[in-house]
């Protein structure tokens, strides 16, 4: 029953980022919880900015948030630039190693904070690429999933936690609210999905992750 849980949850998580172009990509951790039929997993948010190397356009960089540069930092090194003149050029990171730049909701940061409530990313603002102070606390859920501007993936069985992925706690775990009794995938503003030849499909919309019927 577990298997097909999980099996059911990770598909249903597939087609809404597949339906939703979402600007991140998920992944599950393990949980200790051993309630019948429920998913054992955690879902979370990992930034989907690809980060690769710059040119060095003569060696004088400038700073990543300079002359139009729009540079995406880095922890390691120089960042590189996304737009303007020099863009594909090396530019001087704003970051300091393991020093966040503020909280995660602050500085047009635009924060993915960390579930387990370590550094999160920014993924916008001058200080894109570093990290910040996440605002989640060690996966207790930060109110129901499609409260809070928290436009929440709920965990398709509802015993589950799911994850944030708007708001000040993108990122973060939410309370889950999908039921066991799947209703209709056109109605309840569930804007449902439903694949090829499957028994359900998934919820798009209000019910974000949750199951319905076709």
């Amino acid at each position: 029953m577990r298997f097909l849980s999980l099996l059911l949850l990770a598909l249903s998580i597939l087609t809404v980022a597949v339906a939703t172009e979402a600007p991140y990509v998920l992944s599950g951790i393990s949980t200790d919880n051993d309630l019948p039929g429920c998913s054992n997993a955690i879902w979370r948010l990992h930034r989907r900015d690809a980060i690769f190397d710059g040119h060095d356009c003569g060696g004088n960089m400038g700073p990543c948030d300079a002359n139009g540069c729009e540079g995406i930092n880095r922890l390691d090194g120089p960042g590189v630039c996304t737009a303007g003149q020099y863009k594909g050029c090396e530019c001087v990171s704003l970051c300091s190693s393991n020093t966040p730049k503020g909280p995660c909701d602050e500085n047009d940061c635009a924060g993915l904070n960390a579930g387990d409530g370590g550094l999160g990313v920014c993924t916008g603002g001058k200080f894109r690429g570093c990290q910040c102070s996440s605002l989640c606390s060690n996966d207790s859920p930060h109110g129901p999933c499609n409260e809070n501007d928290c436009d929440g993936i709920n965990s398709a069985d509802g015993c589950g936690l799911g994850v944030c992925t708007g708001g000040k706690y993108q990122g973060c775990s939410c309370a889950s609210i999908c039921s066991s009794n799947h209703g209709p995938c056109n109605q309840n503003g569930c804007a449902g999905v439903v694949a090829v030849g499957a028994a359900l499909g998934t919820c798009t919309g209000t019910y974000k992750g949750c199951l319905c019927t076709p």
